[in-house]
């Protein structure tokens, strides 16, 4: 029974893959990405669908947007929101889509764990009366208990669309999936999903 426990507890692990990522994108080649100073965010869309065992964070929408800020700050572009009619807009706009923002969490019970290594010693040994130092190898068996518990998986999936706001074209869109099992910690992934972001549409 402690077999078959380990081994379902092993393919759930498998399953949760430890780090996935994918990347869907258009980016309109002959479009200038050039130099600006100002970019407006134009929403934030919170569409997350309810999903068994899945935490969201509620404060998903805030992290994006700081994450964003950030990003552009290190660029040099400052980001504004929505104006009004008749104000004069930066020559591009995004919005955000935030499809998954949490952590799934996967029950399993306390298992024991067979981990069979090898352990390298030193002797010291006579041969022809004369002393010398050997080194030999052991088998070593050792039993990890692992306790009740949850298995995380951190998830974050987020698009982005890019406008030309003079001509309301798309010139730019992004669905970046990734995911990091063993913690829930979202912050590295969504850092790096905005980095990406920016990134590729300041140059």
């Amino acid at each position: 029974m402690k077999k078959i426990c380990a081994l379902l507890l092993s393919l759930i692990f498998l399953l949760a893959l430890p780090v996935s990522a994918e990347k869907v994108k258009f980016k309109d080649k002959k479009y200038d990405f050039g130099k600006y100073s100002k970019i407006q965010l134009m929403g934030i869309a919170d569409v997350q669908i309810d999903k068994t065992d899945f935490e969201f964070d509620s404060s998903a929408e805030s992290k994006v947007k700081m994450h964003l800020l950030s990003a552009f700050n290190k660029k040099d572009i400052s980001v504004e929101d929505k104006t009004g009619e008749g104000v004069i807009t930066p020559k591009l706009g995004f919005d955000v889509k935030i499809y998954v923002f949490g952590n799934d969490k996967i029950w399993h019970d306390a298992w024991v764990e067979t981990v069979n290594t090898t352990k390298n010693i030193q002797v010291d040994e006579d041969r022809n009366g004369r002393k010398y130092t050997k080194t030999i190898s052991i088998p070593v068996t050792e039993y990890v208990n692992h306790p009740a518990g949850y298995y995380y998986t951190a998830r974050v999936d987020l698009e982005f669309n890019v406008k030309d706001l003079r001509t309301d074209k798309l010139v730019y869109s992004v669905r970046d999936t990734r995911a990091r099992g063993g913690e829930s910690d979202t912050s590295g992934m969504l850092g790096r999903i905005c980095g990406d972001f920016v990134s590729d549409i300041t140059h």
